[in-house]
């Protein structure tokens, strides 16, 4: 019997160990982005100083930027090819929509800059015009 009791008390002590420290593992559970790789890539691209805290907030941005690609992947597979397998093509569709209305901003501040454009240029042509457009 002393043995099962040896058995229950180190099973007992993992339980304990897992249980203090749960909130760490389920933190970084599903952290993709690892710290030391974001600290290298930070510190090989300046020459500036990066604090500690700059690679935290980074690895938290980037680990939810993945969560939420690998979130909208797993809807294009399961609407496009019935949800069996997360091909790289649905994770290329998913970060493109991800993308998408971010794109479509950029477009209409180019294209609402080129018709300021255009009607300062009718503006300045103008014969009744005595008012000079500044920037």
């Amino acid at each position: 019997m002393g043995k099962s009791e040896s058995v229950s008390s180190n099973t007992e002590d993992r339980t304990e160990e897992a249980d203090a420290g749960s909130s760490e593992s389920d933190e970084n559970e599903y952290q993709v982005i690892r710290p030391t790789k974001i600290e290298r890539l930070l510190r090989d691209q300046t020459e500036l100083q990066v604090s500690p805290e700059a690679d935290e907030v980074m690895v938290e941005a980037l680990n939810e930027v993945a969560a939420v690609i690998a979130a909208e992947a797993i809807k294009v597979a399961e609407r496009k090819s019935g949800g069996s397998t997360v091909k790289p093509h649905h994770v290329e569709t998913a970060y493109d929509q991800i993308k998408k209305p971010h794109n479509t901003i950029f477009r209409a501040i180019n294209q609402i800059n080129e018709a300021r454009d255009q009607v300062r240029a009718a503006a300045e042509a103008s014969p009744f015009s005595d008012v000079k457009i500044n920037d």
